[in-house]
């Protein structure tokens, strides 16, 4: 059959049969494009100049396409680094599904996308923040923002192309950071996401988009499941977020503190909801709040200098709100249970948290700008119960010159309803035991704003020697016996101008005894000492008791061959011949006055 027999049976052909003919040629060619032509030409092109406008090696393992179903899928993305021998990006398949109806609709409609073993390298080259992959999401090209129209508050469906995604699933995915200035890496793996579907038309802005991620950090499994309407005016988004087991340790690098002081261990447990919402038309920009429940356990501080300075063995915050605006913070509780401080003064008076705050100010960045009191907006905190359970603290002291170590415990406080509004109360109280057998007891009524305090205090068998490094080298006597109890209010205002006073003050001192060092017997000693209504004002300058009763004392003089008695020789001025006290002997204030140095 030749050219010309062809050509005169198309001729004799009618239209609609010409117009199926044509149409199963065109299928044909589509066909034969979609399967065997588009795939490994869009391959290559991709592959060149993805590789040349980012300047690295670009892999792609394969390409498909399946014309009648409208489905593309790609294999075996790689994006090398700089050095063109490690991976930086890369993809393990993707596949996308598209519906016919897009051809003839004004919107981009896919029935689903799914990405599978996504993997990303990112790397913090030095502590500006710069990354590895700047120069590929850094943008390429800045444009003149177009100041806003007379009708920019409306809102029209301007856009030419909507899309619409009926279902979005990634599985399997990783992203490993490596933080080179604070020689540090964390991993992210097993990052899973679904979003059921979502719309950028405006006629579905207020249909719900439910995404859920689920991912491990440094092996610790979370789950976030979200609400959002991510297109609509006012974005509003909700999140509950759950994690159990964070190790804390791998995040210790990024707190702006000195080497010396390490978190040894910690573990972190959280369970929490974001709700997040714009509000353009009104006179705040957003509104954030936050609620959740945060534990901390088995949290341990060492110091490299002094060893372990705090541990806690649980640590629970319930956020009832958080909530922006107002700047507002309302917990429920927070419970702190078996917590440990070291807490040492150094032979120069230094105490060790101050030093350590000092390497925290050294290590830390200073703020840009800070704003001023009369512009600064005020956080207000609010808690219903704050509870400290069964406490330690260890206190070493280097001052006096033998040192003077001892150990609170238990401690517990307690703290209700808690608010630093302007005039609002607290009640605070405060029990500790000491390990000589000492008991401290507070029971305050404070005000945050501006801060005052009011209270009693109370204390019991504090014994006298167990404090003879304090006293030991001014007091030329030793002491042997004593202990102390006693009742105090006090009030303690910052002012200005700041104030502290004691009143109602009651107490006894019981038991005391007293010898001259290298003796075994007694020289001094009374069976009670007893104060009432003692008043002690700090800015007065003022002390004053109704009361002092002192009950059975008992003193005991020894007079040598030379006629020097041994208290009074004790007690003698400086520079005082011992031979000058004997002409005075019966009258022992007189020696005090009259003796003259040698």
């Amino acid at each position: 059959m030749g050219i010309g027999t062809l050509r005169s049976a198309w001729k004799r052909l009618h239209w609609p049969a010409k117009i199926g003919i044509w149409l199963a040629f065109v299928y044909s060619l589509y066909i034969i494009a979609g399967f065997f032509v588009l795939p490994p030409v869009v391959r290559n092109v991709m592959q060149d100049r993805l590789s040349k406008q980012w300047g690295r090696k670009v892999v792609i393992e394969g390409l498909h396409f399946n014309p009648f179903v409208f489905r593309a899928q790609i294999f075996g993305v790689a994006v090398y680094g700089r050095d063109n021998a490690t991976v930086d990006l890369s993809l393990g398949s993707g596949e996308v599904d598209a519906q016919i109806s897009s051809l003839f609709r004004r919107s981009l409609v896919l029935t689903s996308v799914r990405l599978d073993s996504p993997y990303a390298f990112v790397r913090i080259l030095d502590n500006n923040g710069s990354i590895n992959l700047q120069d590929i999401f850094a943008p390429r090209s800045s444009s003149p923002v177009e100041a806003p129209g007379p009708h920019a508050g409306t809102r029209e469906d301007t856009r030419i192309f909507s899309v619409i995604v009926e279902g979005f699933s990634c599985s399997n995915g990783t992203v490993r950071i490596q933080d080179d200035p604070k020689a540090s890496t964390q991993v992210v793996d097993q990052i899973a996401l679904t979003v059921p579907f979502f719309s950028s038309r405006l006629a579905d802005r207020d249909i719900q988009v439910r995404p859920t991620l689920r991912f491990r950090l440094n092996k610790t499994p979370f789950e976030l499941k979200g609400r959002s309407i991510p297109f609509a005016s006012s974005q509003r988004t909700e999140f509950d977020l759950t994690g159990a087991g964070l190790d804390l340790t791998r995040f210790w690098s990024y707190v702006p503190i000195g080497p010396s002081l390490s978190l040894s261990a910690g573990l972190f447990t959280s369970s929490a909801s974001l709700v997040f919402e714009q509000t353009p038309l009104e006179k705040r920009p957003f509104s954030l709040f936050i609620q959740g429940d945060f534990r901390l356990n088995n949290v341990e501080l060492s110091h490299a200098r002094d060893g372990i300075v705090f541990t806690c063995k649980h640590a629970r915050a319930v956020l009832k709100r958080f909530r922006l605006p107002p700047r507002e913070v309302v917990f429920s509780e927070i419970v702190v249970d078996d917590p440990f401080v070291s807490v040492e003064r150094s032979a120069q008076g230094e105490i060790n948290w101050s030093y350590y705050a000092r390497e925290v100010q050294t290590g830390s960045k200073a703020p840009a700008s800070v704003p001023s009191s009369e512009n600064a907006v005020s956080l207000r905190l609010m808690t219903d119960s704050i509870r400290l359970n069964n406490g330690r603290v260890r206190l070493r002291d280097l001052v006096p010159a033998s040192g003077f170590t001892t150990t609170l415990a238990p401690v517990d406080v307690r703290i209700d309803h808690l608010d630093t509004e302007k005039n609002a109360t607290t009640a605070a109280f405060v029990t500790v035991h000491a390990s000589h057998g000492e008991t401290l007891g507070v029971n305050a009524t404070v005000v945050v704003d501006p801060f005052a305090c009011n209270g009693t205090l109370t204390f019991s068998n504090a014994t006298i020697p167990t404090y003879a490094p304090y006293f030991g080298t001014v007091l030329p006597l030793d002491v042997t016996r004593g202990s102390v109890e006693g009742f105090s209010r006090f009030q303690v205002v910052l002012g200005p101008p700041p104030r502290i006073r004691l009143t109602d003050m009651a107490g006894k001192v019981a038991g005391m005894g007293l010898r001259i060092p290298g003796r075994s017997k007694e020289c001094l000693g009374f069976q009670t000492f007893s104060f009432d209504n003692g008043t002690v004002d700090f800015n007065e300058r003022h002390v004053g008791f109704s009361r002092l009763v002192l009950t059975k004392p008992a003193v005991a003089l020894e007079r040598n061959r030379t006629g020097n008695v041994d208290l009074l020789t004790l007690f003698a001025p400086a520079g005082c011949c011992r031979a000058d006290l004997r002409p005075h002997l019966r009258d022992a204030a007189s020696c005090l006055t009259r003796c003259v140095p040698c």
